[in-house]
């Protein structure tokens, strides 16, 4: 009779042990992907039927702040250099203890054991050798079989990539959503970009019109700053505009979105301001702000209403752009709108 054979594992079934078994399944456990969580879960699962059921669970390596973290994100415990801690001794020596003494510190981790194997989560890559966390898995009082010891090892080590795999696609997302971010932001005032503030106002014109909700666009245009920069060079012009949209940044609500349009110009989408109070108090803020070297801003500021003044975003720029040149025609440090009277 012939043997049966796994599809998955080309060995003869009867061949295999039951650590064979379960290195398959970690191995197959690592391969589908998964979050984080769930696959140190199917992980730490064949890790505890290899030691006999006594329990396990994996510290994870907080590298920036020297801790050892449980899946939960609590605090366990420092990594201190000489510590007489065996765990912190096995992930600073990179090597699993066998047969260990359960710390009253890790005991909870592992209850009613009364010995725990200390693994090491030890990752070998091109920047050399580094260890992720460690593993704790509770055994009888003589420790694992050595049958079993490498079998514990060899899942340890499908931990470790698990956990490095998961800190690089961490890493991954938070560089593209800082790039995302970067592209997005006027690089002289850290404000919005005018692709985003246009964005932003298409779907505040969705909620207002669907909720009958005030929205109000607001264009601040830097009086004379072309001629500051003439008279007082660019570096004076550009510490204005920053003062300026710095001010208006810290003066407007978190729902409120402040963006830099073009040169001279700061556009402000403000939902719920009926009657425009935002224009005036820019307008008053910066009046108030300390000089810039030999010059004090100031600013004319146009207002648009929806849907008064406009029933989309292009309409309402339109309009907003229209009383802020009315402004600017009236003299530094006015505002107009439709509704305005100062």
């Amino acid at each position: 009779m012939r043997p049966v054979v796994d599809r998955d594992y080309h060995r003869p079934v009867q061949e295999r042990s039951s650590t064979d078994d379960a290195l398959i399944r970690a191995a197959a456990a690592l391969a589908r992907g998964a979050d984080l969580d769930t696959m140190l879960g199917r992980l730490v699962a064949e890790l505890d039927g290899l030691a006999g059921g006594a329990g396990a669970a994996v510290l994870i390596h907080d590298q920036e702040r020297g801790l050892l973290v449980a899946a939960d994100g609590s605090i366990v415990a420092p990594l201190m250099t000489g510590s007489p801690c065996l765990v912190t001794q096995s992930v600073q020596d990179r090597a699993p203890r066998w047969s260990a003494e359960t710390a009253s510190l890790f005991a909870g981790l592992t209850p009613g054991a009364p010995r725990q194997a200390i693994l090491p989560l030890v990752i070998h890559d091109e920047l050399g050798v580094g260890v992720e966390g460690v593993v704790l898995v509770g055994t009888g009082s003589a420790g694992p079989e050595e049958t079993v010891r490498g079998g514990l090892v060899a899942v340890a080590d499908l931990i470790a990539v698990a956990v490095r795999m998961a800190r690089l696609h961490s890493a991954i997302a938070e560089g593209s959503d800082y790039l995302e971010r970067l592209s997005r932001t006027d690089p002289l005032t850290g404000l919005v970009d005018r692709r985003t503030f246009d964005q932003i106002l298409e779907l505040e014109v969705v909620r207002a019109t669907r909720q009958r909700s005030a929205l109000a666009v607001i264009l601040v245009d830097v009086d004379g700053l072309g001629a500051i920069n003439e008279a007082h060079g660019s570096d004076v012009g550009d510490d204005v505009l920053r003062q300026v949209a710095s001010g208006i940044a810290a003066l407007v609500r978190l729902i409120d979105t402040v963006a830099r349009l073009d040169s001279d110009t700061i556009g402000v989408i403000a939902p719920g301001d009926e009657l425009g109070v935002a224009g005036r108090r820019i307008r008053d803020m910066v009046a108030a702000l300390p000089p810039v070297g030999p010059t004090r801003a100031s600013v004319s500021v146009g207002i648009a209403h929806h849907p008064v003044d406009g029933a989309t975003g292009d309409e309402l720029v339109a309009a907003a752009q229209a009383a802020l040149d009315e402004a600017k025609r009236v003299g530094a440090g006015s505002v107009a709108g439709s509704r305005e009277t100062a």
